[in-house]
Parts: structure tokens; C-alpha cells; sequence
């Protein structure tokens, strides 16, 4: 029973000590709000394909308003795939939501075209911010592809 104890103990402290390798994507970073883009820390999720469900959560909670984002669906069963971003309070004071939500139309376009660029079979995202006040936004990839602009 002892050795169990031990083994089980150890088992533990080894999964902790896994659980906490840093990095430089956070997986679930809420603590921290992200107001800006930053391409190079998103660089390594170039290339991302919407079934991979780690590298999606792992974009959301890098880009702006990650700190409101709750929940994501992947819609992966046929073509065009997508991708469906709800947002809510989080427990976040309404002053904080007030101030965020007077942007958050701005914030969807920069995020979606950010997300498009990334995830290279995505075909549209909706962006649910129904909880915090505001609409549901979507958009599709094709709205973004201009000859400019190269995916």
C-alpha cells in the first residue's frame, strides 16, 4: 500500500511538473488580456488546419478580446470549414466589457483576416458576442481574398 502511495505520488508530481512547460503559445492565456496582434508569437500556427482543435484554441487565446472568449466549434464535416468564436463576461466588471464592446466589430475583421491567414482551410468564422452586448459577426474567407492579397 506504501509503494502504491509512492508511485501514485510521483506519478503526480511528474504530470505537474509537464503541466508546466512554458510556451511561447499559451493554450489558455486569460490571465493576460491581448489588445494588439503580435504575427511573430502567432508564426508557428501558420499553416493550422480547423480540425486541429489545440492550434484553434491556441490562436483565439492569442488574439484580441481573448480574455472574453468562451467556448469554440469547429465545423469540420464539409466544406468550406469554419469555425464559430463565443465570447462572454467571464466575470469581467461591465466597465471592462462597455469599453471593449465599443470595438469589438474592428476587432472581429482584424481577427478574422489574421485567422484566415493562419489556418489555411478555413473557409468562414462567426464571432458570438451576443453575451457581452453585442452581435453575431461572421465572415467568409472569400470576402478577404483580393488581388492584392496573397493566402
Amino acid at each position: 500500500m506504501k509503494n502504491l502511495i509512492k508511485i501514485l505520488s510521483a506519478t503526480i508530481v511528474a504530470l505537474v511538473l509537464i503541466g508546466c512547460n512554458n510556451e511561447n503559445i499559451s493554450v489558455n492565456n486569460k490571465s493576460e488580456e491581448i489588445t494588439k496582434i503580435d504575427t511573430e508569437k502567432l508564426s508557428s500556427l501558420s499553416g493550422s488546419l480547423v480540425g486541429n482543435n489545440s492550434d484553434m484554441i491556441k490562436l483565439v487565446n492569442n488574439l484580441p478580446g481573448n480574455i472574453y472568449f468562451d467556448k469554440l466549434e469547429l465545423y469540420t464535416e464539409k466544406e468550406p470549414y469554419g469555425m464559430k468564436v463565443t465570447y462572454s463576461k467571464n466575470g469581467i466588471s461591465d466597465k471592462k466589457i462597455n469599453e471593449f464592446i465599443k470595438d469589438y466589430k474592428d476587432l472581429s475583421y482584424k481577427n478574422a483576416r489574421e485567422m484566415f491567414i493562419l489556418v489555411s482551410n478555413l473557409g468562414y468564422v462567426e464571432f458570438d458576442f451576443s453575451d457581452l452586448g453585442g452581435e453575431v459577426l461572421n465572415f467568409k474567407k472569400n470576402e478577404f481574398v483580393s488581388e492584392k492579397c496573397e493566402w
